[in-house]
């Protein structure tokens, strides 16, 4: 029954899938742990109240067999190389079982169930199909009573005025917010969370005023969505709130190509939900797209995208008016060098800016790689000067000011950032097949608090 340790690590898919799997190889983190010898089992405590039963099957000749009743993708998942771990490493917390647990049995039985026929397949995809429909519509009611609401509040500001809205306090914001999103439209709550920031900042007026305009213009979207096109209408429902589930966009034509991660950043609005924004570069399509990867509390990216690295994999983009946001469907590590293509100067790059926001009006941070463009810095400021002498105005942190300064040594050099409407955010630049990144190091996360209760 017993696997080495190297056998165990060749389980992982990757070094961190590795990682993962040992911090659950806890005892702590396990009930019910029970072997017979040729079939050990246990119960991992899930990220909520749940347990996943988790089974190793030696009974099989040729090699060991992992089941697990977790939603991963990944085979065998972390839980299956925890218990793998626990057994090489803690077999003192096992107890010998005589007999097998009527749901361990269960879970063996539904693993080793024969596939369904095709007409089971289709009858269940019928039911799911129709579960989906009743959920959407509940929810869209949901959606449309929140944005009458919101309407009204958008109303009063306007018939107010925006200096009145500079006396209101924090909850005048997060109660809203916390209203929609309460109304499913947790995409629209987040944007009226970040309306309070802006007050006081310079040109607040104007900013408030368009980020107001944005919020109505989604909200009278989504109320008449049905007239839209297709693209308009996923991009809509998605900033509002409503996502497509992953299965879905696994059904979509993905893309091979070479990718090149070329930037990445991590935000937090709360302390408790992480997000990291990584962009890759298709090498053959000329064309980037983000991963958006989430992360709560002290938990872990599922996945690992260091910028600078190149993988051979495939990848969907989700539907949307202009598609950014990707999905990983494959993905293998390669070492090669790739060379992007970029705006020639800053004419172009406006002109591609104006078609895009044409499209999809909310967009927010447009990936945008530039060649030969020389970066100056004057009276504190950041500027791209390109070819034809025009400006563009940046910013990189500090840090990394004279790292990027020194990279070019006053010659034109390539660069790749987040354009936000207003500057460029510098994440990497190349001169010469000399790529580097600007990318700081990941935001330190808040422990959670642990009371007792008497």
């Amino acid at each position: 029954m017993l696997l080495s340790p190297a056998d165990i690590y060749n389980l992982a898919p990757d070094k961190a899938a590795y990682g993962r799997a040992k911090k659950s190889a806890n005892a702590r983190k396990w009930r019910n742990l029970a072997s017979t010898g040729k079939l050990t089992w246990g119960e991992c405590k899930s990220s909520g109240a749940a347990y996943y039963k988790v089974v190793i099957d030696a009974t099989h000749p040729e090699k060991h067999k992992f089941y697990c009743n977790c939603p991963s993708r990944q085979k065998p998942c972390k839980h299956s190389i925890a218990l793998a771990i626990l057994v090489s490493e803690q077999s003192g917390a096992f107890r010998i079982a005589e007999g097998i647990p009527v749901e361990i049995k269960e879970l063996l039985a539904k693993k080793n169930a024969p596939p369904p026929t095709p007409a089971a397949l289709a009858e269940a995809e019928k039911l799911r199909a129709e579960e989906r429909r009743k959920s959407r519509e509940k929810r869209l009611t949901q959606m449309s009573a929140g944005l009458a609401e919101l309407d009204v509040w958008l109303a009063d500001i306007l018939r107010q005025g925006l200096a009145r809205v500079e006396e209101q306090g924090d909850t005048f914001w997060e109660n809203l917010a916390a209203r929609m999103t309460d109304a499913k439209l947790g995409g629209i709550g987040k944007r009226v969370l970040r309306l309070q920031d802006l007050r006081g900042a310079p040109a607040w007026h104007e900013k408030m005023t368009a980020a107001l305009g944005d919020i109505y213009l989604l909200s009278q979207g989504f109320q008449n969505a049905d007239k839209l096109p297709p693209a308009l209408q996923d991009e809509i429902l998605n900033l509002s709130g409503i996502n497509q589930k992953r299965e879905e966009v696994l059904q979509l034509e993905s893309v091979p190509d070479t990718w090149l991660v070329v930037g990445q950043s991590e935000h937090t609005a709360d302390e408790k939900i992480y997000e990291r924004r990584t962009w890759l570069y298709g090498e053959n399509i000329d064309r980037i797209g983000l991963l958006l990867d989430f992360a709560f509390q002290t938990e872990s990216y599922k996945e690992e995208w260091k910028v600078g690295h190149i993988f051979e994999a495939e990848m969907i983009f989700y539907p949307a008016a202009y598609p950014l946001r990707m999905l990983a469907k494959t993905a293998h590590r390669k070492d090669e060098v790739i060379h992007w293509q970029g705006y020639p100067n800053f004419v172009a790059f406006a002109a591609d800016y104006a078609e895009v926001l044409a499209a999809n009006p909310w967009m927010s941070r447009f990936p945008a790689f530039f060649t030969q463009v020389i970066p100056l810095v004057s009276d504190e400021k950041i500027e791209l000067v390109d070819a034809d002498k025009n400006l563009l105005p940046a910013h990189i942190p500090e840090k990394f000011l004279y790292k990027l300064l020194a990279l070019g040594g006053g010659h034109p050099i390539d660069i790749f950032g987040e354009w936000d409407g207003e500057k460029l955010v510098i994440l990497s630049a190349m001169a010469e097949d000399r790529f580097v990144h600007f990318t700081l190091p990941p935001l330190k996360r808040k422990e959670p608090v642990w009371r007792s209760f008497r």
